[in-house]
């Protein structure tokens, strides 16, 4: 990539990320025998959600037949879909996820009230998530899961209801819950909501769904 002495770093970076998401859409569409077909598309990660609508734009603007069959799920339209009116939940996702807010309007529009974790308890979910899960700590994954999870029955005890807005916070549960018997029985309590579990039902169950991009 060639950087303009004008383009910030941030910039350069949003730019390569657009490439290499593109670059990857590409390479998937090689593998699929029928060019011209309409194709499901789901981005996993949450986060990334917030760069689709220029990813989209970019796919728009190419006029490649291939790549404008794509059409993109929503994990966070689906997400909301799944909550209940007026009942508050607990968003948990990355700092850059709820920093660009990705969340905000489809929770919003769905009429569910929301809050995010402390600065204290945001910093533990993300070194569970980086330092823990992504660079395979077990030691850290527990330690740092451990202390949200006790920010949450201390300080959420009426919060019944989480969305683990990030591929690697299930798996933060799932090891908490192999370990403790009493935070394995306060997870059973609550609605952790799996926006990849609520996506691929909602595939599942309408093939002839809204929630596109």
């Amino acid at each position: 990539i060639l950087r303009s002495r004008t383009m910030s770093k941030a910039t350069v970076l949003v730019e390569h990320f657009l490439l290499s998401l593109e670059r990857a859409l590409k390479q998937g569409m090689t593998s699929h025998q029928a060019a011209y077909q309409e194709i499901e598309c789901v981005l996993v990660c949450n986060s990334a959600h917030y760069f689709l609508p220029h990813i989209k734009q970019r796919i728009y603007e190419s006029h490649d037949p291939k790549l404008n069959s794509l059409r993109f799920h929503s994990i966070i339209d689906a997400t909301a879909a799944k909550l209940t009116p007026s009942v508050p939940v607990l968003l948990l996702a990355t700092t850059g996820a709820l920093q660009g807010k990705i969340y905000d309007k489809a929770l919003h529009k769905a009429k569910a009230p929301f809050v995010l974790p402390s600065a204290f308890a945001q910093r533990k979910l993300m070194q569970a998530i980086y330092q823990g899960v992504k660079s395979s700590n077990n030691s850290i994954t527990r330690e740092a899961g451990y202390t949200l999870i006790k920010y949450w029955q201390e300080n959420l005890h009426n919060i019944t209801t989480t969305i683990a807005a990030c591929t690697e916070i299930p798996i933060i549960f799932d090891a908490l819950s192999h370990d403790s018997q009493e935070v394995r029985q306060f997870l059973r309590d609550k609605q952790i909501i799996n926006p990849m579990t609520c996506t691929f039902e909602h595939i599942q169950k309408d093939e002839t769904s809204q929630l596109f991009f």
